[in-house]
């Protein structure tokens, strides 16, 4: 609750939208750019739900070697083996075609969906190969899905969430800053930010840390 993305109400209308599906046990996929905050709407979820005093298992495919795979598909003690819990798997694009097969098919055969809260996210990609797993899921596991809209989409947004993610760095970093030179608010709106929230926040942080003005320039 105290990440950027509720300091700026960068949720925006996706907030209510969150609080609704907590409200159910189906299964979410969130698909999004890089930097959208997928992780911290996985977690929003969790928390908002009847599950939220139980484990949040967190299974991120970036970094799924043969040894954790086979350990989480085969092994007696693998949290896909526990009820009740929140299980996130991040970053199912980085899975091969045939992981993706054994997954679903485990998921399926264990009713792994049913037992736990299910949730998956993924990066959104024109590879056909991977459009066609992520339908297989939603298909398959009548999935409801979460999509984040990218950071340079809310252009006229970014005066708002720059100014109050500043508020809370003045606080931070013991500062007085009162705001953005107009120059440096054009400068944010033009930029492409290609790993959107995550670089935004980075480049407002260090700006901030940087400056001896009254304004960030």
């Amino acid at each position: 609750f105290n990440s950027f993305y509720s300091i700026t109400g960068a949720m925006g209308n996706l907030k209510s939208q969150l609080e609704e599906i907590a409200e159910y046990t189906l299964p979410v996929i969130i698909i999004s750019e890089e930097g959208t905050g997928k992780k911290q709407i996985a977690n929003y979820i969790y928390m908002k739900s009847d599950k939220s005093n139980n484990p949040f298992v967190e299974i991120d495919c970036n970094f799924l070697n043969d040894r954790n795979w086979e350990y989480i598909i085969n092994n007696y003690n693998s949290p896909f083996n526990d009820n009740d819990n929140t299980i996130y798997i991040a970053n199912i694009e980085k899975l091969s075609a045939e992981r993706h097969k054994k997954l679903l098919s485990f998921i399926l055969d264990t009713r792994l969906f049913v037992r736990n809260r299910l949730i998956l996210s993924c990066k959104g990609s024109s590879d056909p190969q991977i459009a066609s797993c992520i339908k297989e899921y939603i298909k398959l596991l009548n999935f409801m899905n979460v999509n984040v809209t990218a950071l340079r989409y809310r252009t006229d947004e970014i005066p708002m969430l720059a100014g109050l993610y500043l508020g809370h760095l003045n606080v931070q970093l013991g500062k007085q800053l009162l705001g953005f030179d107009p120059k440096a608010i054009i400068i944010l709106q033009e930029y492409d930010w290609s790993t959107n929230y995550n670089q935004f926040k980075r480049v407002i942080m260090e700006a901030a840390a940087l400056t001896n003005l009254s304004y960030v320039s």
